[in-house]
């Protein structure tokens, strides 16, 4: 029987070996890949969230607004107290809905297309002289991603 010697080329268990070492680096480069990609936009997403709530937070911290008599009632359109449920739910006056861009949609209802729902409450703090602002932005699925709140209190007295 002849030995082989190195020259004359690699023999099929090699090469069987070499193409599975092969095929199992490229598999794991592609789940590195396929996790990366998924990462990477539940980042994009979530930054588009914090942005939209963000927004409804400053909007909402702009606003003026006055204590009613009885030191309870707040008296701005803008900054009424909200019902209950408004984070949770499609409230009117205190929702809106964008799509996968950020820009708003408009609609009584959630219109088509939606990817996202903001949603933000108003709640008056030790006899309406400071109030709680709260801002949630979720998917159209309902999944939260981004959730703000600031403490105002009433300015000039």
């Amino acid at each position: 029987m002849r030995v082989r010697g190195s020259a004359e080329g690699f023999s099929i268990v090699e090469a069987l070996i070499a193409i599975a070492i092969t095929a199992t680096a490229f598999t794991a480069a592609a789940q590195l890949l396929m996790q990366a990609s998924a990462a990477t936009r539940r980042a994009r997403l979530v930054t588009r969230a914090a942005t939209l709530a963000s927004s409804k937070l400053e909007e909402l911290e702009s606003v003026t607004y006055t204590v009613g008599e009885d030191g309870e009632d707040v008296e701005d359109e803008g900054l009424s107290e909200s019902p209950q449920g408004t984070l949770t739910n499609d409230v009117p006056a205190y929702c809106d809905w964008f799509d996968g861009t950020g820009q708003v949609i408009s609609g009584a209802v959630r219109p088509p297309g939606t990817a996202f729902v903001r949603r933000w409450s108003v709640r008056a703090l030790g006899g309406a002289d400071a109030l709680a602002l709260q801002v949630r932005v979720a998917t159209a699925a309902g999944q939260p991603l981004a959730t703000l709140t600031a403490i105002r209190t009433r300015r000039g007295g």
